[in-house]
């Protein structure tokens, strides 16, 4: 394509480069007649100018130059104006006649470096200088009709190479075969309304609104997929359970989908916060998983938009009624539970982390987050709350363990008996509310000595305290 519209910067042939004529040192009657002749003849374009030369004869031959090249450029204007107009075809001629005006200005200055120059002395006045120029209007006329046809066909392949790339599945290709066809014409015909068969089927069409007509097809019929089956979310220090998987593809008038591959991407929180990097591309079949992390959770529920990034895409930014597609993602935020177990008289041997363990899978069995409270006191104060407001917890779940009655069964020495009673509440943080409370009689446990026997009762009340905390999380709003 580089090469294609390479040729139009050879669709002009080259100047020769400005010739000074040598003075005529023709008698006052042979300039005349040589003028006169020149002027009646229509095979040419002709202009000419008149200075006085008074002292210095360099000036006077500028200055009448360009009054020769001013009139050949008004007399160009009004003998071709028709037929620049029957070239391009276009279809509101008063309407543009200001743009056509433009463009046979260029081609007549790219025409004044190279016509036929004579200048004569003491003409038509002692001391005055005629200086007349003239060009083949056959030759002019061929050159501009040669030029608007090349391009207007450098445009034609461009257009149907940007279709052809379609057919084949291939959007972005002819995305950019579209791109450059469009600046073509603005630079080879500044916006006229220029009227060609780009389908090849003798039907004529408007170039450049055919153009954006096809651009804007294909942003219109492209589609943003979500394909994670379940939905976004993320836990309480913004990490994201599975990163959004998207899949941008384009259907054709026939219903055929096709993926919209190496597609600049762009991702931004329309509500919410977190880093969005920059730079992004789908794959070769139109499928791009979101990178997107470090979200802030003291949002619940946040927005990711996704859009086409127009600013990547070289050259579109000047047609202004293309509407690329966009897409929000919601992502929620997982409901966080604090875990906050305490004991009275606990033996120094009992751990509660596989309690809290089995706690965890129950809360993470309904879609719960579940921490550990740290550095909390029973019952919590001013700033226990704010610490788990500023960790975005959402619930509190304060697990209050009693033991009692470490004893010796009987006179054996190595059989124990104690006892464990449990009451707990589950509390939202913000606002600060009671849920609801449980509790569960002491049950008693055995063992070789204390702790055993501790332990042992602990084992014999979890399964009521499970069933009771799930009692509880059926109260969750």
């Amino acid at each position: 394509m580089v090469l294609i519209l390479g040729l139009c910067i050879m669709g002009w042939p080259m100047s020769k480069g400005e010739r000074t004529p040598e003075p005529s040192l023709a008698s006052p009657t042979e300039a005349e007649m040589f003028i006169e002749t020149k002027k009646i003849d229509s095979r040419i374009y002709w202009g000419e100018g008149i200075s006085n030369i008074e002292n210095d004869l360099g000036k006077a031959k500028i200055e009448a130059k360009k009054r020769a090249q001013a009139d050949l450029t008004e007399k160009i204007e009004v003998t071709i104006e028709s037929d620049i107009t029957t070239i391009l075809s276009a279809t509101d001629k008063k309407v543009m006649r200001d743009q056509i005006t433009e463009k046979i200005n260029a081609y007549t200055q790219q025409v004044l470096n190279d016509v036929n120059e004579r200048y004569f002395i003491d003409h038509p006045r002692k001391k005055e200088l005629t200086y007349f120029i003239f060009i083949s209007r056959h030759d002019y006329v061929k050159r501009v009709n040669e030029d608007l046809e090349n391009k207007k066909s450098i445009l034609r392949q461009t257009v149907q190479g940007g279709d052809r790339e379609l057919s084949a599945s291939h959007c972005m290709a002819a995305l950019r075969n579209w791109l450059l066809a469009y600046q073509a014409s603005l630079s080879f015909f500044g916006g006229l309304p220029l009227q060609d068969d780009l389908n090849s089927d003798g039907k004529k069409e408007e170039v450049t609104f055919a153009i954006i007509q096809r651009i804007s097809r294909l942003f219109d019929c492209m589609t943003i997929i979500l394909l994670n089956e379940n939905e976004i979310k993320y836990g309480p220090e913004g990490e994201l359970v599975d990163k959004p998987d998207l899949l941008i593809q384009y259907q054709d008038s026939a219903g055929n989908k096709t993926g919209v591959g190496n597609l600049p991407i762009k991702i931004s929180f329309e509500t919410g916060r977190g880093n969005c990097p920059g730079n992004l591309l789908t794959g070769a079949y139109g499928q791009i998983e979101l990178p997107v992390s470090q979200l802030d959770a003291s949002f619940t529920l946040s927005y990711l938009n996704v859009s086409v990034d127009m600013e990547r895409i070289e050259g579109i930014s000047s047609i202004a009624s293309i509407q690329p597609p966009n897409f929000l993602i919601p992502m929620k935020k997982i409901r966080t539970v604090v875990i906050f177990i305490t004991a009275t008289s606990r033996p120094a041997e009992i751990s509660f982390l596989r309690l809290e363990n089995e706690i965890k899978e129950v809360l993470l069995s309904k879609g719960l987050a579940a921490v550990s409270g740290k550095n909390i006191v029973w019952p919590p104060e001013h700033r226990h709350w704010e610490e788990l407001r500023k960790n975005n917890a959402d619930y509190l779940l304060a697990i209050a363990l009693t033991f009692s009655g470490s004893n010796n069964v009987g006179n054996f020495q190595n059989l124990h008996v104690a006892s464990c009673a449990a009451t707990f509440n589950l509390h939202t943080v913000l606002p600060q509310r009671l849920i609801g409370a449980r509790s569960i009689p002491a049950a008693k446990g055995f063992g070789v000595d204390g702790s055993a026997a501790a332990g042992d009762a602990l084992q014999r009340n979890k399964k009521e305290l499970i069933a009771k905390i799930n009692e509880l999380l059926v109260s969750l709003p």
